[in-house]
């Protein structure tokens, strides 16, 4: 029985590291018992791949069958909870954690920074930090993210500058704060310090301290650096490729953006909805629907690229086209894509068109300021009744409108 149970487990873990987790579960269901490792296998294989409620779910089934968890079991439902940013759970496992002893593993407790940091609660996540017996490179580089993840950079760099030893994650993660949080020539300091610390910059800083290039005023800054990558051989990572594309769609001149595009060799997600916003620049709008067309995955991104795109480029009627078949995609559109479907009807002066897009988003989604969209539609009214005014001043004309 116990050989069976590690072949299947094993098995499990080979499935889901493939990427087949339908396939992993199938086999996970057919089991006719399982023990804490099965689960534990499987949990794990939900959480590594981004299925979190899944993992929850499963662990709520693991603890109704009876079967013990153990710190393996918490370190993979942490992570799940992290992810999908669930305080509440979150806080129930630290109390299961406690009770069951599991806080006193090291990954536990790494873990539980993590989740904390992950869920904008910093404080909390300082005090199982200093509750801990034992800490390693782990626990700080945890406790730095979740004081970065809530824009807390004096204490965060305080944190970095108290570290034992400055790994490269924890060079990363400040270097990304800075560049998440609008502070670009701090980052690019950081950048520097890195360097002349010896420490060697990977795909991940290189792409951080690009972003923030993108966000200077100066482009020197992002040329320089530029040329530093492709001398340190990083040109050819996907993630530092997409950021270069990003700073040359704002600052390039058009030969600066072609050269860019060309230069993407392996192509994600993030560099063909890249890609489209380059066209877009260029007025390229049938290189930008080809694109488009291609995707694997239209996520919202590549749909409010479409449609802001077309808005800029003075196509307001492709524009609340794209708008109309991305609400028939099933994808709930944001205030960006929402507030450039607005303006295109602005510039088309069609009023009527911008309150039924109103009233359809406002009825079939959920806005964290309803006041915004409002607001929105207030200022289209605005820009499309004032110039008529001049021709139309009298009661009918103004009837007519409404």
């Amino acid at each position: 029985m116990r050989s069976y149970l590690v072949q299947i487990t094993s098995k499990i873990t080979e499935l889901a590291k493939s990427g087949s987790i339908l396939s992993a579960r199938k086999l996970f269901d057919e089991m006719p018992h399982r023990d804490t490792i099965a689960w534990n296998a499987m949990i794990s294989a939900y959480s590594y791949l981004g299925f979190y409620q899944e993992a929850l779910s499963l662990f709520s089934s693991m603890r109704v069958s009876n079967v013990e968890h153990d710190h393996f079991t918490l370190t993979a439902v942490l992570s799940a909870c992290g992810g999908i940013k669930d305080i509440r759970y979150g806080r129930r496992l630290h109390a299961l954690a406690i009770v069951s002893g599991c806080n006193s593993f090291l990954p536990v407790n790494n873990a539980f920074v993590d989740m904390y940091g992950k869920c904008l609660r910093a404080q909390e996540a300082h005090e199982v930090f200093e509750e801990m017996v034992f800490r390693n490179e782990v626990s700080w580089c945890s406790l730095l993210f979740a004081y970065v993840n809530v824009g807390l950079l004096d204490v965060a760099r305080s944190i970095f500058y108290d570290m034992p030893r400055r790994v490269a994650v924890a060079w990363n993660t400040i270097i990304a704060g800075y560049a998440k949080w609008g502070e670009a020539e701090l980052c690019f300091d950081f950048f520097k310090k890195m360097l002349d610390d010896s420490c060697c910059p990977d795909k991940w800083t290189l792409s951080a301290v690009m972003n923030a290039c993108s966000e200077m005023t100066a482009p020197c800054y992002g040329r320089m650096l530029h040329g530093f990558i492709i001398q340190s051989g990083w040109n050819s990572a996907v993630e530092v490729n997409n950021s270069v594309l990003s700073f040359y769609i704002k600052f390039g001149e058009e030969n600066d953006v072609l050269r860019a595009v060309e230069a993407v060799g392996t192509f994600n997600e993030v560099s063909r909805n890249a890609i489209i916003d380059a066209h877009m620049k260029l007025g390229n709008l049938e290189e930008a629907y080809l694109v488009f067309e291609c995707l694997p995955d239209r996520n919202l991104i590549s749909w409010t690229s479409m449609i802001t795109g077309c808005m800029r480029n003075g196509h307001g009627e492709h524009a609340l086209r794209f708008f109309i078949d991305l609400m028939g995609s099933g994808i709930q559109p944001d205030d960006v894509a929402f507030g450039a479907v607005l303006h295109a009807c602005s510039n088309l002066a069609t009023l009527n068109h911008g309150r039924m897009v109103t009233a359809f988003v406002a009825g079939s989604y959920s806005f964290p300021d309803m006041e915004e969209v409002h607001m929105m539609l207030f200022v289209l009214e605005s820009e499309i009744r004032y110039p008529m005014s001049v021709l139309c001043s009298d009661a009918t004309a103004w009837n007519s409108l409404a």
